[in-house]
């Protein structure tokens, strides 16, 4: 697979020893500027891959435990409590329940009418009739608290019943629940071993490209720092005032159209970018400007190209390396049955990636701007 090359941007000429130009000098240092943006933010994101990959994880943030709950089978609810009855509750509904004493009382007044008209027919008193009368109305009041009783206590046992079913269920889940609880444990440790493992694995190429971003980062901010402390005839070339990514790029943005050929003076960027600034048209946060890429105006769209460009070549340099680790990743498979190939895999890895061209090429070029400028200095 060919190497991708990932470039640095540069002007097309470099200020001659022998004279100083405003122009390449702004143009220069907007260089510089933006290189430390790019190793700084590479810099954050894999200290940040580091950070995430030695942290713990929880399971229960895990889509492990997402599956888990997926499956969770929930406890049903108990159904509403229902109390038995007895068969002597027949017995004493009779005497205690309403249903009775209005079919007794109805049997007694029965009996009562009964007799009166058999005594009236008969001329004679005769009790038999009123008897069988308050016999059937006490059989009747029997049957109608045994139904009470028979039915009462035939919704006691399917209440039993479903009670049982519900234990059940609720039993049989929590089993199950347990199994499926273990199992995705299992699977979320087993991803977390092979995930550490993978990182082990990588790791050694991480941590080589931190220390060259940190080693070309501190020779970009040298360098930085030699433009910026930069005098000719004693003077500072740019005004502490105006040091920072966003002040060069607007200022980088005047020379580049043409508003202003010169730092200082009425029609110079000093004065167009105090002029800007008290009327709100520069913005000052960069978290500010990443937010509003897409709206900036008037000079400020200089700050956005910056950014933007910035940023393409920080997914370019993510990019790589994700095919640095795919690599690594896939040697580590192969590793049993091709132990010859690996050293050369290493090598290559190692030196070949474009991502330490970048580095290298951003390295050369502050060397370049330090041997220019040394000249320069006063």
């Amino acid at each position: 697979m060919g190497e991708k090359s990932i470039k640095v941007k540069t002007s097309d000429n470099m200020p001659a020893s022998s004279s100083f130009s405003q122009h390449k000098y702004i143009c220069d240092l907007y260089e510089c500027e933006k290189q430390i943006y790019i190793l700084e933010k590479r810099r954050k994101s894999l200290m940040c891959k580091i950070g995430a990959a030695i942290r713990p994880r929880d399971f229960k943030q895990s889509a492990f435990y997402k599956e888990y709950c997926r499956e969770f089978k929930r406890n049903k609810e108990f159904p509403k409590e229902v109390s038995d009855s007895s068969f002597l509750d027949v017995f004493f509904g009779i005497i205690f329940e309403e249903d009775s004493h209005l079919i007794l009382g109805a049997g007694l007044v029965f009996a009562f009418i009964i007799d009166i008209v058999v005594d009236i027919i008969i001329k004679d008193i005769v009790i038999l009739p009123g008897l069988i009368t308050i016999v059937l109305s006490i059989i009747i009041a029997f049957a109608v608290n045994y139904k009470n009783y028979y039915w009462k206590h035939k919704r006691y046992n399917s209440y039993l019943a479903d009670v049982y079913e519900v234990k059940k269920y609720n039993s049989d889940s929590e089993k199950y629940n347990n199994d499926r609880y273990q199992y995705w444990l299992e699977e979320f440790k087993k991803s977390e071993e092979k995930r550490k493992k993978e990182f082990y694995a990588e790791e050694p190429y991480i941590s080589a490209e931190i220390d060259q971003i940190e080693k070309e980062l501190n020779t970009v901010k040298n360098t930085l720092n030699t433009l910026y402390s930069l005098r000719i005839n004693g003077v500072l070339c740019l005004h502490p005032n105006y040091r920072g990514l966003i002040p060069i790029s607007v200022i980088y943005g005047y020379f580049d159209t043409g508003r202003c050929t010169q730092l200082q003076g009425h029609e110079g960027a000093y004065n167009l970018y105090e002029d800007e600034k008290m009327k709100g048209i520069i913005i000052n946060k960069l978290e500010t400007v990443s937010k509003q890429l897409g709206d900036l105006q008037s000079s400020m769209v200089y700050v956005g190209q910056a950014i933007q460009e910035c940023n393409s070549l920080l997914s370019d340099l993510e990019a790589e390396g994700e095919r640095m680790t795919a690599a690594v990743h896939s040697m580590n498979k192969s590793v049993s049955n091709r132990l010859g190939g690996v050293s050369n895999q290493l090598s290559y890895i190692e030196t070949n990636t474009a991502n330490s061209a970048y580095y290298a090429e951003v390295g050369a070029k502050m060397a370049t701007f330090n041997t220019v400028y040394n000249l320069l200095k006063d």
